[in-house]
């Protein structure tokens, strides 16, 4: 059974609903309060963060913006000093590439400048080596003939029962001990170091001339006409140089009339010269016989006194001031030879015509100068018996000079200094015959003469052989 309510009841309920109430309220209230106030200080916190962090974003775009500026003025610095080093860089490496260009152009034109120095030393030296070798050859040829000549004569004068080497020394000092026989030495000399002149000239371009008998004869004609037919008081200065000239001008025409035939007409020059010697021999005769011989015998007139050459006045002999001539021609024909640009034409035209044709030489033109210049020199020996010696035309006069020279012009090897030398060694074995006439015969010495000759021409070929085999 239920039990009944108390009257105090009710109000203790309302009472505690109240209280309820009121804590609710109050806490309601304070709640509120309480959310008010975090809501108010979380907005604030908010706004502050938000304030702050507006304030950090400033800043940090102020920090930035000026980091910002000062990277970009770093970078533009950088980029303005960069530039200005690569430019300036540019500028160096472009003076220096430049320069190195220069150096480089310099460097290389100086190894192509000491290339083509050494080119041409090389060259240079290649040509003097070749040269030395020649000259040597040469001389061992002449040597070798000469050594080959002295020991045949030995044999043919064992032959004729005499000691050679009694015979060889009585020849040696009987011409050096006696003027007369030393100043024939030198006329004999004189005339064949003229021919002999005259043939090397020609052997120098490829030619042989074998007409120097006849250029020399054609010489002492033309010499001997023109001396006789000057004033007879014509003065040396005068006299001479003409009569000179006269006998130079006659050989010349000879000996160019054969390179003519040769140039023009293909006709080989030792035929036409040949051919020439006995024609020139043969118009030199009857002109004696018709115009020049004088009361029967075969002598000229006289030329006029002013073209004499004074005699060297060695015992009595003929030597005379012709021998000056044959050394300023030997001498002046070695300095054409080797030091003109002339004298290097010929001697190429010797050598190679096709290869001298090439290089715009004209050989046509060369070899008939040359042939020419060979006349002129033999022509000039024609001083040496007219004016030097007989001072008239005579039949004869000179006769085998010409052929003799050919000797003088091997055994020298055609060099004009070697020529010179040559034409002693054959005067004397000339001269050096008569002094030893009372031992052997005089045509034993004669015949040596032409065993030089035959020497010679077996010696130069042995020379080449023995080199070749080395």
């Amino acid at each position: 059974m239920t039990e009944p309510e108390r009257p105090d009841a009710e109000p203790k309920r309302a009472a505690s609903d109240d209280s309820a109430a009121g804590k609710r309220d109050a806490s309601g209230g304070g709640d509120e309060g309480t959310r008010e106030a975090k809501r108010g200080a979380r907005d604030d916190g908010a706004e502050a963060s938000r304030d702050a962090s507006a304030g950090g974003a400033k800043a940090k775009r102020d920090a930035s913006g000026g980091e910002d500026k000062a990277t970009s003025d770093a970078k533009r610095d950088a980029s303005g000093g960069e530039d200005k080093a690569t430019s300036d860089a540019k500028r160096d490496a472009s003076d220096g590439g430049a320069k190195r260009g220069a150096r480089d152009d310099g460097a290389e034109a100086s190894r192509d400048a000491s290339g083509g120095g050494a080119g041409r030393a090389a060259d240079a030296e290649r040509r003097v080596r070749m040269l030395a070798a020649g000259r040597r050859r040469e001389v061992q040829a002449a040597v070798i003939a000469l050594l080959a000549s002295i020991a045949i004569g030995s044999v043919l004068m064992l032959i004729a029962g005499k000691a050679p080497g009694h015979v060889w020394w009585a020849m040696v000092t009987r011409t050096a001990g006696e003027p007369y026989l030393l100043g024939q030495v030198l006329y004999k000399a004189t005339a064949l170091t003229l021919t002999g002149l005259s043939v090397a000239l020609a052997l120098d371009a490829g030619l042989f001339n074998i007409g120097a008998e006849g250029q020399l004869t054609a010489g002492v004609l033309a010499c001997a006409l023109v001396g006789a037919a000057l004033p007879a008081g014509t003065p040396a200065v005068i006299a001479i140089p003409v009569c000179v000239l006269a006998a130079a001008i006659a050989g010349a025409a000879i000996g160019g009339a054969i390179g003519v035939l040769r140039v023009t007409r293909g006709a080989h020059e030792v035929i036409t010269s040949i051919m020439l010697n006995a024609i020139v021999a043969g118009v030199a005769l009857y002109l004696g016989n018709r115009v020049i011989f004088r009361g029967g015998t075969t002598r000229g007139a006289a030329i006029a006194p002013g073209a004499e050459l004074p005699q060297l006045g060695l015992g009595g002999s003929s030597a005379n001031a012709a021998v000056v001539l044959a050394a300023l021609a030997a001498v002046g024909l070695w300095w054409l030879r080797s030091q003109t640009t002339w004298g290097r034409a010929w001697r190429a035209v010797g050598q190679s015509p096709e290869a001298a044709r090439s290089t715009g030489i004209s050989v046509g033109k060369v070899q008939i100068l040359v042939m020419a210049g060979s006349g002129a020199l033999a022509g000039l020996a024609a001083a040496n018996f007219v004016l030097g010696h007989k001072h008239a035309f005579e039949e004869g006069l000179g006769r085998g000079t010409g052929l003799l020279g050919i000797s003088a012009a091997l055994l020298g090897r055609t060099h004009p200094i070697g020529v010179a030398g040559a034409a002693l060694v054959l005067g004397f074995l000339s001269s050096g015959g008569l002094a030893v006439g009372d031992l052997i015969p005089k045509e034993l010495t004669e015949m040596l003469q032409g065993v030089v000759v035959l020497a010679v021409a077996a010696a130069g070929p042995w020379v080449r052989r023995a080199e070749a085999a080395q």
